[in-house]
């Protein structure tokens, strides 16, 4: 893919430590998007009506850091590549 670049999303894995990925690819598995079907946020121009626009128009999201001033909530549909993480994976954030 000379020139092109792809977003990889890992599968969520578990009971894991270290390094994610081999010299066979991501431990676990992967999704590999095209950025040409991704939305990449920008905290000094983006506001809820673009990002929104972005997701309905079925653009990936990626947040860059940063601080938004959004007038409106974020609206579009969480969608996991994959099995959404369970919440009592999530109790050591």
């Amino acid at each position: 893919m000379c020139g092109r670049f792809t977003l990889i999303i890992p599968n969520v894995v578990t009971d894991s430590a270290g390094v994610p990925y081999d010299k066979e690819g991501m431990i676990g598995g992967a999704i590999e998007r095209d950025f040409e079907q991704v939305y990449v946020t920008d905290p000094d121009k983006d506001t809820s009506t673009t990002i929104n626009a972005a997701l309905a128009a079925g653009y990936d999201l990626v947040i860059s850091p940063g601080i938004y001033t959004l007038d409106a909530s974020i609206t579009g549909e969480i969608q996991y590549p994959c099995s959404p993480p369970s919440h009592s994976s999530l109790s050591h954030l």
